[in-house]
């Protein structure tokens, strides 16, 4: 496949900048060699097959994608633009000026800035956990309680000691008795326990809530079954009565005849 790129440029009606030097030749083959290498083995859909068509060689991949990129580089780039990297962009410099291949080398750039924003987000917020986790803090028994003491004390407060729980409340600095330091911390303290008392609250209010809606939907089964049966009793009940009519009537004309 050597020479894959000159030769596909050449097909393509809009005039090609001419390499000026060898190795920006060799470069640039490398670069549309791999680009077609890489899509190859993507996974992705190259020629239609039938069910029962044997597989399409690697080797049968590329040349397929030569010949879409030499005869129609829109194609290739509408087909293929969201698998592609930035470094794959080199390929289409010299088509840049078509308003199609413009487009889509755009929307590979956005879409590798976007990837790129994300991978940075994601090392930060590693990185930050990274830290919490070193500086021992974050996840200490304290800031744990502080932050959900309700969860705290359901997974792990209620199996501590009296000795153990004692130890979870903020020591009083002896090297600093001031009256704001001590009220402060007391504060803190009856923080915690009132946003955990606040959480047990709306935690009962929504089980109250599910139990009157498993109510609510029992009792409403329960009617629809009463509904049911009283029609089917409705049914049933008005064909006794006709059978009881009928056996009345002839009980009746049985005597007349008789007379």
């Amino acid at each position: 496949m050597e020479g894959g790129w000159a030769e596909a440029s050449e097909n393509i009606e809009q005039k090609v900048d001419t390499v000026n030097t060898t190795d920006e030749e060799d470069e640039m083959e490398m670069t549309f060699q791999e680009m077609l290498l890489y899509i190859a083995n993507c996974g992705v859909t190259i020629q239609s097959q039938q069910i029962g068509d044997e597989e399409i060689s690697i080797q049968d991949r590329i040349q397929i994608l030569t010949e879409t990129f030499s005869q129609k580089p829109v194609i290739f780039l509408e087909r293929y633009h969201r698998i592609l990297r930035l470094e794959d962009l080199p390929c289409f410099s010299h088509l840049s000026h078509i308003y199609e291949v413009d487009f889509y080398m755009k929307e590979v750039r956005k879409k590798s800035n976007t990837r790129t924003s994300n991978v940075q987000r994601k090392n930060r917020r590693y990185e930050a956990l990274k830290k919490l986790e070193t500086d021992g803090e974050y996840f200490s028994d304290e800031q744990m309680r502080s932050r959900d003491p309700l969860m705290y004390e359901h997974y792990i407060g209620q199996y501590l000691t009296d000795e153990e729980r004692a130890k979870l409340r903020k020591e009083i600095d002896q090297t600093d008795l001031k009256l704001s330091t001590i009220l402060t911390e007391f504060m803190e303290e009856a923080d915690i326990k009132l946003l955990q008392q606040q959480q047990k609250e709306d935690e009962e209010m929504v089980e109250e809530e599910d139990e009157e809606e498993e109510e609510d939907e029992e009792e409403s089964e329960e009617e629809e079954m009463e509904q049911d049966s009283v029609k089917a009793f409705g049914a049933c009940g008005g064909f006794h009565c006709f059978c009881f009519s009928r056996i009345k009537l002839d009980i009746l004309k049985s005597t007349i005849r008789a007379k």
